[in-house]
């Protein structure tokens, strides 16, 4: 005999059943475009950061400034570029969490990842996987390692969206 409930059915609040759309809708669903766009951006942040190390290989000398100058100040100066934003707290914070989901890439797939994600993150439209192939030491199927990044991208989002409906995220 049934115990007398309220409920015809219990309902399990503590890990309710997931709409991806509406989990992707709300922006807390990782899908291979959001791993992706996220990644190009810390790589993008990466490239802004500045290398104290290159720095010091460098002689800045004041002559050429002084050569150059034209009396109507910076706005005179056709040759002046405008330097890059200065990096925040949050920027930085967001470059380390996307490389640190690289942990969930196989090993043999990280360097893959980090060419191709370079490749889109300086402008390209998309991959050219039959340039990558003499750099990942593969002689044929550069299909192959499109395929390799897809699953290696798809590895990244199980791992997250299982982290968020465990809670651990």
């Amino acid at each position: 005999m049934l115990p007398n409930t309220p409920y015809l059915i219990e309902k399990n609040e503590i890990h309710p059943p997931l709409d991806p759309r509406k989990e992707r809708e709300g922006g807390s669903f990782f899908d291979f475009d959001l791993v992706q766009e996220r990644l190009i951006a810390a790589m993008l942040i990466c490239w802004r950061m500045p290398d104290r190390e290159t720095s010091w290989l460098h002689v800045k000398a004041h002559w050429p400034d002084v050569l150059r100058h034209n009396f109507f100040g910076d706005y005179g100066d056709t040759e002046a570029m405008p330097r890059a934003a200065a990096l925040t707290r949050r920027d930085v914070a967001e470059m380390e969490e996307a490389f640190a989901w690289m942990a969930f890439v196989k090993d043999r797939d990280r360097k893959l990842v980090a060419m191709a994600v370079s490749r889109l993150a300086r402008g390209d439209n998309q991959v050219a996987w039959g340039s990558l192939k003499k750099a990942m030491g593969v002689q044929f199927g550069s299909d192959g390692l499109r395929k390799r990044y897809g699953r290696a991208i798809e590895s990244i989002c199980k791992a997250l969206n299982a982290a968020k409906v465990l809670g651990c995220a």
